[in-house]
């Protein structure tokens, strides 16, 4: 019942948020039977794109292989996200695409060593990330640096301290960080990356169950010591290491989130106990749906003022929900992943209309709105592009299900448009305008086909609304107009910092 109340808010929220989106204008409702997944897919993906274009052309430093403005851990979650992108789109824009993304795998792996940052937690995020990188270029040394990662993980947090709570994988090593902790996260990131490795087990070179046996070593304590409150169905920050029981500390989005897909995984590996390991997936996800959203059902972080750590905390769960979710094939499960896909959609379509920074295309931190950053909006826009690869990839599954109209102007692609010749066509133009003035004056012109907008790393903006040949200047006064002799926009020109978005229909 509960989630059938959930399934029908979010579906009105989703069709009222189409309606009333300031950067995509008019729409149509769709006719039953319509699923529009393909339109939605694309609107998700490119704004990725855009995003992870976005972060790569004006904050990645080369030299030392990082995004200075994150901190250091999330730099690692940042290159995840990166991984995840070209996973989605191995079949679209290759030549260009892939090899300016491999690029950045391989430069950061030659800039960084293998253990980064101080503590367990940092250097499994680190290990998520050399795991994705793999998957999406086949390098096997990036496979093999995770395998490092682990081995350290083992050797230095579970072995290090294992009567302190009878298991489990500290936080941070001994002595550095006062009283030993062991908290949900690290362990999370445990399971997850066993997880993870299970299926290169020969590759790596180890027994076949090694590492599957280390995830069920995990999840068996994970469930022992309470981490989850039975109350709430939420995962609590950690354990007191005076009592070994739950501290009833903050419910954070990430710690629900990267329990997820290591359920997930350890759900298929384990057929006997899938059943039971998914039960206790959907009670989080509802829980998370019940008990850490506002009241329109946009995802909320419970803090009131979110340190530059939890600025990334949201995408994180949303890009481990996805990795659950896109799993389940099961028919018992139609129902549940619809809803969530449904659920999944409306909160990244929110950021696009309401948390979008008109300064500078960055993500805010409130995916309700207004924009609001902190570190310049780096980890904020990290976690946005974490919900446009889950929304995109969950719509790409979507089949059958029925979804509301997507917008009428949907992004094509990076940089200008363009036809086949690379010729433009007529247009209005203005510097300075954000893209939402860009497209409220695309919207205004009937006949306007396209727009393309530009904001570079210093926040100057210019924006080109493309139309058909005309005897007389449309443009609005502030405008000015230019010819072209294209006809029709068919593609785009891959151009840095720059979108083209074109009319649907």
């Amino acid at each position: 019942e509960v989630l059938t109340r959930m399934v029908k808010a979010v579906a009105i929220a989703l069709a009222l948020a189409v309606l009333i989106c300031g950067l995509c204008h008019s729409h149509t409702v769709s006719p039953v039977g319509a699923t529009n997944a393909g339109n939605w897919d694309q609107l998700f993906n490119v704004r990725a794109l855009t995003g992870l274009d976005r972060l790569l052309t004006c904050t990645y430093d080369a030299k030392s292989g990082e995004f200075p403005k994150e901190l250091l851990w999330q730099s690692a979650n940042t290159l995840e996200t990166l991984g995840n992108y070209m996973l989605h789109n191995n079949n679209n824009n290759r030549n260009y695409l892939h090899d300016r993304l491999a690029s950045i795998f391989d430069n950061t792996y030659k800039r960084t060593a293998p253990i980064i940052d101080n503590c367990f937690d940092d250097h499994q995020w680190w290990l998520l990330a050399w795991i994705r990188a793999y998957q999406a270029t086949g390098q096997i040394a990036y496979l093999q640096r995770a395998a490092v990662i682990f081995d350290n993980t083992v050797q230095g947090a579970w072995n290090a301290d294992f009567n302190l709570c009878q298991g489990g994988v500290l936080w941070c090593p001994l002595g550095q960080s006062g009283t030993p902790y062991k908290n949900a996260i690290t362990n999370e990131l445990f399971l997850s990356s066993a997880m993870e490795l299970h299926g290169y087990a020969s590759i790596l070179g180890k027994p076949a169950d090694y590492y599957l046996d280390w995830a069920s070593k995990e999840w068996d304590w994970f469930q022992r010591v309470g981490m989850q409150n039975p109350q709430t169905r939420l995962v609590n920050d950690g354990l007191d290491s005076r009592t070994c029981r739950n501290n009833g500390q903050t419910t954070w989005t990430y710690n629900q989130g990267v329990l997820l897909s290591g359920m997930g995984l350890l759900a298929s590996a384990q057929s006997r106990n899938s059943s039971a390991i998914l039960a206790v997936a959907k009670g989080i996800i509802t829980a998370v749906q019940q008990r850490l959203t506002d009241r329109n059902g946009i995802l909320v972080e419970p803090c009131s003022n979110c340190d530059g750590d939890q600025q990334i905390f949201k995408g994180i769960f949303m890009r481990h929900l996805a990795y659950l979710v896109s799993t389940m094939h099961n028919s018992a499960d139609v129902s549940f992943k619809q809803q969530v896909t449904s659920w999944v959609l409306h909160n990244a379509f929110s950021i696009i209309s309401n948390d979008t920074c008109l300064y500078n295309s960055y993500y805010g931190v409130q995916w309700a709105g207004p924009c609001t950053t902190a570190n310049n909006g780096v980890a904020t826009t990290s976690a946005a592009i974490d919900a446009f690869n889950a929304a995109a990839l969950l719509a790409s599954q979507a089949g059958g299900q029925q979804l509301p109209s997507a917008p009428k102007w949907l992004p094509l692609g990076l940089g200008n448009c363009a036809d086949a010749t690379n010729a433009s066509m007529p247009n209005c133009y203005r510097s300075g305008v954000s893209e939402q003035q860009c497209a409220t004056e695309a919207s205004r012109l009937p006949t306007a086909v396209a727009y393309d907008y530009q904001q570079k790393c210093d926040g100057s903006s210019f924006c080109r609304i493309r139309l058909p040949a005309t005897s007389s200047n449309p443009c609005s006064a502030s405008w000015s107009y230019g010819g072209g002799s294209a006809t029709r926009v068919t593609t785009t020109t891959n151009d840095t910092l720059t979108i083209c978005v074109i009319r649907s229909s």
